[in-house]
């Protein structure tokens, strides 16, 4: 669930950026064999790293909640990448991630970006792996 305001009025809009606020509130993980999980969710706006925020870790839950609140600066023109991550082993794992464009949330939404679901479905390694981040 999201919700985004511009605290500037009267300008042109395609150039400023206002605050989203993302809620990522939880997942759900089907994996093939019992694994450890340590997951957390990463949101990275245009690819920029300055514009990255995470989520805290959730550990040996395949239902893992954060009812976590990041705020993200946006312009109408952004792309949201949100990706779910692994983070038991040496390295993070990469379990899912989706992309999301900000201006298909505003034209199917009325020029409003709030309360809206996120569903990533990934293979992971062979077999499903089914994330859900609502």
């Amino acid at each position: 669930m999201a919700t985004a305001s511009s605290n500037i009025a009267g300008r042109d809009q395609a150039l400023e950026k206002s605050q989203l606020n993302l809620k990522i509130l939880k997942a759900k993980l089907k994996v093939p064999k019992p694994t450890r999980i340590s997951c957390y969710i990463e949101v990275t706006v245009d690819a920029l790293p300055d514009e990255t925020k995470k989520t805290g870790k959730r550990n040996g839950n395949l239902h893992p909640q954060w009812n976590e609140t990041l705020t993200l600066n946006v312009t109408p023109q952004s792309q949201l990448e949100l990706k779910v991550w692994n983070s038991h082993t040496l390295n993070n794992e990469l379990f899912g991630n989706v992309s999301i464009d900000v201006s298909d949330i505003l034209k199917k939404n009325n020029g409003k970006c709030e309360f809206f679901f996120v569903y990533i479905f990934v293979e992971y390694k062979g077999d499903y792996i089914y994330v859900t981040i609502v």
